[in-house]
């Protein structure tokens, strides 16, 4: 039995979006097949959250140049 109280890493991704966006985030208590309900105003929103994977990648290291962030990346590093 899935813990309904712990959200999958795209359900928090999602609702952190939602959240940025000036929405109240809530979570089912039964598994209908909606992850996330979200409201705003008189606005409700249902979500079914899919995902596949997680992409891991290697961090990029950042520096100060010139008063701004510019990435940078290894010298021999790929990124796909």
């Amino acid at each position: 039995m899935r813990n309904l109280y712990a959200l999958t890493p795209g359900e928090l991704l999602v609702g952190q979006q939602l959240e940025a966006r000036g929405y109240q985030i809530y979570i089912p208590t039964k598994d209908k097949g909606i992850d996330l309900l979200a409201t705003k105003d008189s606005d409700v929103l249902r979500f079914q959250v899919k995902e596949s994977r997680v992409y891991l990648h290697e961090p990029r290291r950042v520096h100060r140049r010139l008063g701004s962030l510019s990435p940078t990346v290894p010298s021999g590093a790929s990124f796909r």
